[in-house]
């Protein structure tokens, strides 16, 4: 297990605050299967449930892999505009071991701004969709992800 300690602000020594990329990715992969559940179950007692039928995961597979793009993306302009590194100071990659991809800031930067970009991505990608589909019913936005035409089922009606 590979442990990284960035050094403070301003040159001292820092404080390891490192997790390793085992546990994070557990962690990760745990909350993620319970934010799905919990958001696919409220939306389809707001909205009722589609077909799930091999389009639908086709569909909800390729937004996975685009959302984790947008993620990580989201991640780097945090780290670049909260945190003030350069676009050289911020790499892209996927850890092998673990299959978690990462963007990752090289430098130290300000607490603030690495708090902000951490949190930034559950914003943007996660909490912002989701309120918009719970709110108007959008399933694009949505944990289910359906599509209103090319072989989707058309939504089912909210349960009364």
């Amino acid at each position: 297990m590979r442990r990284v300690t960035h050094g403070a602000v301003g040159g001292g020594a820092g404080e390891d605050r490192t997790v390793s990329w085992r546990r994070a990715t557990w962690v990760s992969i745990a909350a993620t299967i319970a934010w799905v559940i919990a958001a696919t179950v409220l939306y389809d007692v707001l909205h009722g449930s589609p077909d799930k039928g091999l389009a639908y995961w086709l569909i909800a597979f390729g937004a996975f892999v685009v959302g984790i793009v947008a993620h990580e993306a989201t991640h780097a302009l945090g780290f670049r505009y909260l945190g003030g590194l350069s676009w050289r100071q911020i790499s892209f990659g996927i850890h092998w071991k673990s299959g978690s991809p990462y963007a990752h800031a090289r430098s130290p930067m300000p607490a603030s701004g690495y708090r902000a970009a951490v949190v930034l991505p559950g914003l943007v990608t996660g909490l912002a969709p989701l309120a918009i589909a719970l709110v108007a019913g959008v399933p694009a936005l949505g944990p289910d992800r359906r599509l209103r035409r090319g072989g989707m089922s058309r939504p089912t009606p909210a349960r009364t």
